[in-house]
């Protein structure tokens, strides 16, 4: 399938994994939006597509903001699909990076923070 090495796939699984979560936030965030609203912007002759963009949207923000905070995070720590999938040290991810700087018996922590703070 040419999924070796393939960024395009490594988003597909993120994807993938963080969709379940992604759909119950926001469902339990529209569901949270008074009715009322929508009936409002119906009444006064807002079409669907204006409802959502000018109406809807705004009013999502915060809960995109969020699950936008939450897939970073989990693409940023993620390590396990990266091992998996990505064997060109050129296309390694910031978490299989940092593993290069642990040894056989050691670890060095002085290259791991300054890898961290400079990321």
């Amino acid at each position: 399938m040419g999924a070796k090495n393939s960024y395009w796939f490594l988003v597909l699984v993120y994807t993938a994994f963080n969709l379940a979560q992604a759909v119950y936030l926001y469902i339990g965030f529209i569901q949270g939006i008074d009715r009322e609203l929508d009936e409002a912007a119906i009444i006064d002759g807002c079409n669907d597509v204006f409802l959502l963009t000018k109406i809807l949207a705004p009013i999502c923000k915060p809960i995109i903001a969020t699950e936008t905070i939450f897939v970073f995070i989990y693409g940023y720590g993620e390590l396990i699909f990266s091992l998996i999938l990505l064997s060109k040290p050129e296309k390694y991810t910031v978490s299989r990076v940092m593993l290069n700087f642990t040894g056989e018996h050691s670890t060095d922590m002085e290259p791991q923070f300054a890898f961290i703070v400079s990321v």
